[in-house]
């Protein structure tokens, strides 16, 4: 009888050890990824924006200016779920002044991580992050499915953009990559840095020129390109 009690002690003890260092790993930010998707209260990031608009007749229309996003709180929003104020300004390249531009909101738990954009929740990231995983970013929402990928989970990336920023840990998130260089291309990616956020996001939907004379010369008739870069992060 004591040696089945000790055994069965020994088992429970067992099994309470790996029960707890398997919490311990689930609640550790660097284990599941959490300080990819830093929600610092008066921490902000600034992007330089590129945006261009393609029209029929090979017109183009450029704007490029500067965004600046400010992270408040904690609150506790309507669903009762802790959430953090994302305050948006724009300042154009040679402005003084910012102005608003919208407010986002931002939630993270041990599974998700949920950016609120024009009142459209949208999944980000899925924690742990894991190569080649995959999930619907419109799940909170009504949307149609939208399926996203993480890749190249903790890389160094230097230079991205060409403006010599490099990261020693980031995640690309693959929302979208078709291109198929004849008929149109829809490339939308986000990258993150480990205890920064967004460093870089693209966004980009081209319609080639499909008649005969210009099939498959990448020739643009209508279409947008949008990226922003990051420029510049702290706390205030």
């Amino acid at each position: 009888m004591n040696k089945k009690l000790t055994y069965y002690g020994f088992f429970a003890f067992i099994l309470l050890l790996f029960g707890c260092s398997i919490g311990t790993l689930d609640n550790d930010p660097g284990y599941i990824g959490w300080n990819y998707f830093p929600l610092d209260s008066g921490s902000y990031r600034v992007y330089h924006v590129t945006d261009i608009t393609y029209t029929l007749g090979g017109v183009t229309d450029t704007s490029k200016y500067f965004l600046k996003e400010t992270i408040t709180g904690p609150y506790d929003n309507l669903e009762r779920n802790v959430s953090f104020r994302i305050s948006r300004e724009v300042k154009a390249i040679d402005g003084e002044n910012w102005e608003q531009d919208s407010i986002w909101w931002a939630k993270k738990d041990l599974k998700t991580a949920v950016v609120v954009e024009n009142n459209i929740p949208i999944i980000k990231l899925v924690f742990p992050l894991k190569e080649n995983k995959s999930w619907d970013a419109n799940t909170e929402n009504v949307l149609e499915e939208d399926m996203y990928m993480l890749k190249n989970v903790g890389m160094a990336i230097t230079d991205t953009s060409g403006i010599g920023a490099s990261y020693e840990k980031t995640v690309i998130i693959e929302q979208e990559s078709i291109n198929d260089n004849i008929i149109y291309k829809d490339q939308r990616t986000e990258i993150y840095a480990e205890n920064i956020g967004m460093v870089y996001k693209e966004r980009i939907f081209l319609n080639y020129c499909d008649e005969d004379d210009c099939r498959g010369q990448n020739i643009i008739d209508t279409g947008t390109d949008f990226r922003m870069v990051l420029l510049e992060n702290g706390k205030d």
